[in-house]
């Protein structure tokens, strides 16, 4: 590992531990137990290759519940996490430490913009959309956007639009798992003087047919 990460690693495993809890905290609260036991064994043995308002468009447990940890966090935060009404998830996450991975790093670094944004009422709007086995993510916030100067290199780590030593990794783990699945993430848009900035993942894989059949 490079000499300049070794700064970052102790807020890169805080922040991941986080929402690896805020999945598995997620899934119990909704009684799902099994799954819950599954992402455990997911994370502890390695088997998995390469590391509110709408969620009834959103039939997947895992997501169902990592979106209610989420939405408690936002509000936490003073701002509002909705579902997109485009969402349409019918099937099951078949990767879900990469999809969380995903989500909670996109759904962070959204909330983080939106509360630090002058736009009020902050929010941030998720939209989770399957296309066959893909599933398509888009992440649109409230907040100031991403600068010029910082677009091209967003995805690097160490690079970040806030002022904390300790930022700039989220958005690298989440590329670095996208491309593990064979898909990506990108800046859509950087932001506009109606809205923030919009981010998109595509995640092919990811998601099995309806009653999860292969």
């Amino acid at each position: 590992m490079p000499r300049s990460w070794l700064r970052f690693l102790p807020f890169t495993l805080r922040h991941e531990f986080a929402n690896r809890l805020h999945a598995i905290a997620g899934l119990l609260q909704t009684d799902h137990h099994d799954e819950a036991v599954e992402y455990l064994h997911a994370l502890s043995t390695g088997t998995v290759t390469a590391l509110g308002p709408g969620t009834d468009l959103v039939k997947d447990p895992y997501l169902q519940a990592f979106v209610a940890a989420k939405t408690a966090e936002a509000t936490e935060k003073g701002v509002r996490l909705e579902v997109g009404p485009t969402s349409w998830v019918p099937g099951r996450v078949g990767t879900p430490v990469e999809v969380t991975t995903v989500v909670g790093n996109l759904v962070d670094n959204a909330l983080e913009a939106a509360r630090l944004g002058v736009r009020r009422p902050a929010s941030v709007e998720l939209s989770l959309l399957a296309d066959g086995d893909t599933l398509h993510v888009s992440v649109l916030d409230t907040g100031e956007g991403v600068p010029e100067p910082l677009q091209e290199a967003i995805f690097t780590a160490g690079v970040s639009t806030s002022d904390s030593a300790e930022r700039g990794l989220g958005l690298a783990l989440a590329q670095h798992a996208a491309h593990r699945l064979g898909g990506e993430i990108r800046l859509a848009d950087p932001g506009s003087a109606e809205h923030g900035a919009v981010f998109v993942a595509r995640l092919p894989g990811a998601v099995s047919t309806v009653d999860g059949e292969p």
